[in-house]
């Protein structure tokens, strides 16, 4: 969904890759016909260059590198410092009460979860151990998507997991929107539109599987 994301897929694979088909990462790519790299920060330059150390070229910013940190001992800790987001569409709330009941355990280790406000209150009333944890805004019809999408573009929020209904239209679609277009520009965040995304997220960063 944006740079970001794919630049902490890219890590993860090539840290379940590295016993199997050892490459330098960022990968050493050549095309025929590539002018120099150095050209790409040509402004009167035409060419479009040697994007393949550009695009590899991932940021080691500020969202926390969840592989490095369970290989250094220090995952909880990284956990501890992030704040996620979950947000589903109605038809989707059952998923999500099963994805957070699944995984209780890794959820409860982040510092703060936003929702929106039915699912903050069925994810309480499933999961009480994670109430503490869970700030809830408003209804997606009431603002929610809007508020959530305010902590994202502050920084306020690092992963959001929005599990979308792509079968029903919604009346308010454009906050929807809002909330990927904060991710857009916000690009450290972590975006996870779907249930399969998000299991296989926290099982390969988190879980380490």
């Amino acid at each position: 969904m944006n740079s970001g994301s794919v630049n902490e897929w890219i890590r993860g694979e090539a840290n379940r890759d590295k016993n199997l088909n050892l490459q330098p990462m960022p990968l050493d790519l050549q095309f025929l016909g590539a002018v120099p790299h150095a050209q790409l920060h040509d402004a009167d330059s035409n060419h479009v260059g040697d994007r393949s150390k550009f695009c590899l070229e991932y940021d080691k910013g500020e969202f926390p590198d969840f592989v490095l940190a369970r290989e250094e001992g220090r995952l909880d800790d990284e956990l501890g410092g992030t704040v996620l987001a979950l947000i589903s569409h109605d038809a989707m709330k059952d998923r999500m009460l099963d994805f957070v009941i699944d995984y209780e355990h890794e959820l409860s280790k982040f510092r703060t979860i936003l929702t929106t406000g039915t699912t903050g209150r069925l994810i309480q009333d499933a999961v009480p151990s994670l109430s503490d944890k869970i700030k809830r805004r408003h209804s997606g019809l009431q603002g929610g998507d809007i508020e959530i999408a305010s902590e994202i573009l502050i920084g306020g929020c690092h992963v959001v997991i929005f599990f979308v209904d792509p079968l029903h239209p919604h009346p308010h679609t454009e906050d929807i929107r809002v909330v990927f277009a904060a991710c857009m520009i916000q690009n450290k965040v972590r975006i996870l539109s779907n249930e399969m995304h998000a299991r296989d997220w926290i099982d390969k960063m988190i879980r380490g599987r």
